[in-house]
């Protein structure tokens, strides 16, 4: 099969077009391709300076926040410390109090109270001997009556 001259001269002319369309195209793309390197080349070049300034600041801001942290240890553990010296000093006060102070007070409110309750049980013994000879006829000026429905102990 062949071509008449006409059609062969189209499909010549087609395929140098569009050659030509695909060399320009190309062409256009290398160009953006290399406009494109050069922005990229400018915006490292610009942004080193900023990388190296926040990797100083990074170990910077790491070197701080260790030491921060040795120190809140080291408080920490002294805290500790002090906290466990003051719990146990403060039990070994509260048993010095209760034996010096609290035992001894104890003791003196339970005598007290023993001489207290002796003290009334005498004088309510007095006062019913007294209030029996009153009864008989035998009255006496310093009687005080008894309120009714006391309890009467020892006699």
């Amino acid at each position: 099969m062949q071509l008449n001259g006409l059609a062969s001269t189209i499909l010549v002319v087609w395929f140098v077009i569009s050659s030509l369309a695909l060399i320009g195209l190309l062409a256009v793309i290398a160009v953006a391709l290399t406009k494109l390197q050069e922005k990229l080349e400018e915006v490292a070049t610009k942004a080193e300076p900023l990388f190296a300034k926040t990797d100083a600041l990074v170990v910077l801001a790491d070197e701080k926040l260790r030491s921060v942290g040795e120190r809140a240890e080291t408080l920490l553990t002294t805290s500790e410390e002090i906290a466990t010296n003051v719990q146990v000093r403060v039990e070994q006060t509260g048993g010095t109090v209760q034996r010096t102070v609290n035992a001894p007070l104890i003791q003196a409110n339970a005598v007290a109270s023993g001489l207290t309750r002796a003290w009334e049980t005498f004088t309510r013994r007095e006062k019913a001997t007294v209030a029996k000879a009153a009864e008989i006829g035998d009255e006496s000026p310093t009687v005080e009556t008894q309120k009714q429905g006391a309890k009467v102990y020892g006699g």
